[in-house]
């Protein structure tokens, strides 16, 4: 197996998701492995569509997805696209 170096960010994240994982277990989700991946996935959207300031074509590209995937995620993660992004009421 070849050696990954990671950096202190990704180091820092990593153990972020597995405390997130950790109390996920804890709690005895039913599905450990879809419930951690939708936080993941609603941040990372989130965060990059905020930085593309709602430009969903921008967002898209960074995140290396179709517009489609993108507004697809979006929807079902609870996301609302404007000029800002919000939390679906």
């Amino acid at each position: 197996m070849a050696h990954i170096d990671i950096s202190g960010t990704d180091q820092a994240i990593e153990l972020h998701i597995i405390r997130l994982m950790q109390e996920t277990m804890a709690q005895k989700h039913p599905d450990v492995y879809c419930r951690v991946h939708m936080v993941v996935d609603r941040v990372m959207l989130r965060e990059v569509l905020q930085h593309a300031k709602g430009n969903q074509l921008q967002a898209a590209k960074l995140l290396g997805i179709s517009p489609t995937t993108l507004r697809f995620k979006a929807r079902s993660l609870g996301l609302v696209v404007e000029k800002q992004v919000k939390r679906s009421p």
